[in-house]
């Protein structure tokens, strides 16, 4: 039949088979894209993320307005009247309207307040109970290959006007805004020998949903059917976003820095890229060319290719929009001269939180992933600070423990158990990697004595104003004799149980467990710190080692106890007096409002001091100072401890509800 055929319907039936088979390839092409695109949501470039608590803000919370504005701002959200995501209005005082992404897609957020009080929260304007803001984080991760990947904290938004775009798109893709993911024009490109052919979408497809470099036909089709399928399901603006927050742009120090806000701070000193000069644009649009390159040119006292990349860029800027950069511009930007100030990324809270990510003890990352932690930014940040200026004055006030001294601090929710600040050593990381709120088993001290009187209210016949002699005496123990003696050899005679314990009486406590017997003793302590140990005379007076985490967890019994649970009550109440008038008094004007409650605590020659402390909110926190040589510091609990614990609460301003949410800058020592 074929051989009946003219050559006009054979050429005919030709076209229509070629063009059966392009449409059936374009269409798997396509198919493909949005395949590919529904696995891999365009968002941030694909890194493992490690996240702090995100702050809750409910209804009826004490919470300024300032202090949710300061934390977005740190975040990066961008104070201004826009809806694009990661921005946010502020302008009314009493009012703060915030624009978020979320994996189901945007949401607007409307927080009203009346003084300092939360009245009303609207998601997407339904009324809400409580909103969760976006967390800092703490550390990224490339997926692959391990390597530290710093995604500035502050993305870029979109703003059309800004010298930074107009070197993207007239260097990048200057129909951007024409062709839909592929520009036909530039196909004709042998886009495998070098590049050329790839649109801004296509660069977004590779780097944000296919993750794949390889050179080949293959690639570049699926690259292809990605980035329409982009174009379609999120618009312009949102790839011009991923694009301005994931391009790679080199790297300092071990340090990868993507996106355009993050090399404007650590690649020109400028925190915001909005503000970039017409000069300084073009030469961070003119380093994704070849960035490790030109860094390389610039460490080795050579600029030359880098600016002859820039010259180009500036260039191409004034042929896109000659009114924008008229020559007077171009020539005055040309003009300048190229100059880098590459520096490692600070990463603060990174630094601050080593001791607590190597407690977390996280799987090797194998895919883009994000876990959310327990931490809280800002009692992470107390903490460094608390411990660190605590041992600063303690060894400038015993210059012979200078150099010697350490410090572990924990805070955990008394809820949930959780840590929220963890603090494993003075020194930095780099120096000791030893988790010393974790590791460090050292002697509990006098902090045993709260389950002592835990296990006699629960024995029945005592209670918290049960009188018992403070007096010397000796126990026959086997074929020895055990004789406790108090702190500096002074007795009170008969006082009751809430004064031996705020005075931290030893020979009271060892009477007391003598009449209920040491066994209900070690199994109180026991129970609390989560481990058997055994029961005999002296630990009562803290003959056991734990850690600053199994104390802040064996405290729980008293800063929350479970309904019902009327012995805890009471030595919660014994606690408190221990900070009215007993051995942590220094604290009594700390946080009144918060009735805190705590317990010193000092073991034998004086080698570990200790505090655990709490109040009717916020988190148990635990501070131990001591050598890591075991040997004597000549301090007490109240001396060394004590002063750390005041400072941390202090930096919360007495207040966790909200203090969750401050970030100040830290100084790392």
């Amino acid at each position: 039949m074929i051989d009946r055929l003219s050559s006009t319907q054979l050429g005919l039936l030709g076209f229509a088979i070629v063009a059966a088979v392009g449409t059936w390839a374009a269409t798997a092409v396509y198919g493909y894209g949005i395949s590919a695109v529904q696995r891999r949501p365009l968002a941030r470039y694909p890194s493992v993320i490690v996240e702090a608590a995100p702050p809750v803000v409910t209804v009826g919370d004490v919470v300024p307005p300032g202090v949710v504005a300061a934390h977005l701002a740190h975040i990066g959200f961008v104070d201004v009247q826009s809806d694009e995501p990661r921005t946010f209005t502020s302008r009314s005082g009493d009012t703060i309207r915030i624009a978020s992404g979320t994996p189901t897609g945007p949401q607007e957020t409307t927080i009203r307040w009346r003084g300092f009080e939360v009245v009303e929260i609207l998601v997407n304007g339904v009324s809400a109970a409580s909103v969760t803001l976006e967390a800092e984080s703490i550390v990224r991760r490339e997926v692959q290959g391990g390597a530290m990947l710093m995604q500035d904290e502050r993305p870029l938004v979109y703003f059309q006007a800004t010298p930074i775009i107009d070197a993207l798109l007239a260097s990048e893709d200057a129909a951007f805004w024409d062709h839909q993911g592929i520009d036909l024009k530039r196909l004709p490109f042998v886009w495998w020998l070098g590049g050329g052919a790839s649109t801004l979408t296509q660069q977004v497809a590779r780097m944000v949903v296919l993750m794949d470099r390889e050179r080949t036909v293959g690639r570049k089709l699926r690259e292809m059917g990605a980035a329409m399928a982009i174009e379609r399901r999120y618009g312009k603006r949102a790839v011009l976003r991923a694009y301005l927050n994931g391009a790679y742009l080199g790297s300092v120090e071990g340090w990868q820095i993507r996106g355009f806000q993050a090399a404007s701070q650590y690649m020109l000193g400028q925190p915001d890229a909005r503000k970039l000069s017409v000069s300084q644009a073009a030469t961070l649009v003119a380093m994704l060319n070849r960035p490790l390159v030109y860094l390389n040119d610039w460490t080795a006292g050579s600029s030359d290719r880098l600016r002859r990349q820039r010259d180009r860029v500036i260039r191409l800027m004034a042929v896109a929009d000659p009114g924008r950069y008229p020559p007077a511009i171009v020539e005055q930007a040309t003009q300048e001269s190229v100059f880098l100030t590459p520096a490692r990324p600070d990463a603060e809270l990174w630094h601050a939180s080593r001791h607590y990510l190597d407690y977390l003890r996280l799987a090797p990352p194998t895919s883009a992933s994000a876990t959310l932690t327990s931490l809280v930014p800002s009692w992470q940040r107390a903490a460094v600070e608390a411990v660190t200026s605590g041992i600063t004055t303690l060894e400038r006030q015993h210059p012979l423990q200078r150099g010697k001294l350490d410090a572990a601090l924990v805070a955990i929710d008394p809820e949930s158990g959780e840590v929220v600040a963890m603090v494993g050593g003075v020194r930095p990381y780099g120096q000791s990697q030893f988790n010393r709120a974790t590791e460090a088993r050292r002697s509990a001290g006098s902090l045993v004595k709260a389950f002592v009187y835990l296990a006699a209210i629960r024995d029945g016949r005592w209670s918290a104003s049960t009188l018992i002699e403070d007096r010397p005496y000796s126990l026959k123990v086997g074929p020895r004799t055990w004789t406790p003696l108090n702190y500096s050899d002074t007795y009170s005679g008969w006082i009751t149980l809430t004064q031996a314990l705020a005075r931290s009486s030893n020979v009271a406590a060892a009477r007391v467990a003598e009449d209920i017997g040491f066994d209900r003793v070690a199994a109180a302590w026991s129970t609390a710190i989560g481990r058997t140990v055994p029961a005999r005379p002296a630990l009562t007076l803290g003959a056991t080692d734990v850690t600053p985490l199994e104390v802040a967890r064996a405290y729980r019994t008293f800063a929350r106890p479970q309904s019902g649970d009327r012995p805890a009550g009471a030595v919660r109440e014994m606690l408190r007096e221990v900070v009215r008038t007993g051995t942590a008094s220094a604290a009594r004007q700390t946080c009144v409002a918060l009735k805190p409650a705590g317990k010193t605590g000092t073991s034998n020659d004086e080698r570990d001091a200790w505090f655990v402390g709490f109040g009717t909110e916020g988190p148990i926190v635990v501070v131990w100072v001591g050598r890591d040589d075991n040997q004597p510091i000549g301090l007490t609990g109240s001396q060394a401890a004590l002063p750390i614990w005041i400072n941390f609460m202090e930096q919360l301003s007495c207040n966790p509800r909200w203090s969750g949410m401050q970030s100040k800058p830290l100084v790392l020592p």
